[in-house]
């Protein structure tokens, strides 16, 4: 995991050459998926989207990202349920 969170600081040095280079968002996106830091990877994709709208790679990543988050956030509320009941 070190080496993809080396790559994440070497693009952002790239994005304070040129903040809106899609190719960028995209790799760090990528990263931070392969990490499982899921929300800055949608915050990533989201910015490849906000340069190019069709971009439909990260529109997919965007889809499974959010999905997966919300499969997240169902299994941390069945759990907390469970848990109380056994209070």
């Amino acid at each position: 995991m070190e080496k993809y969170e080396d790559a994440i600081k070497c693009y952002k040095e790239v994005l304070n050459i040129d903040s809106k280079d899609k190719h960028t968002w995209f790799n760090i996106g990528h990263a931070y998926r392969i990490i499982n830091d899921y929300d800055k990877a949608i915050e990533s994709f989201e910015k490849v989207c906000n340069i190019e709208p069709d971009n439909k790679e990260a529109l997919v990543y965007l889809k499974k990202l959010k999905k997966k988050g919300t499969k997240r956030s169902n299994y941390r509320i069945i759990f907390l349920f469970k848990i109380y009941h056994l209070i």
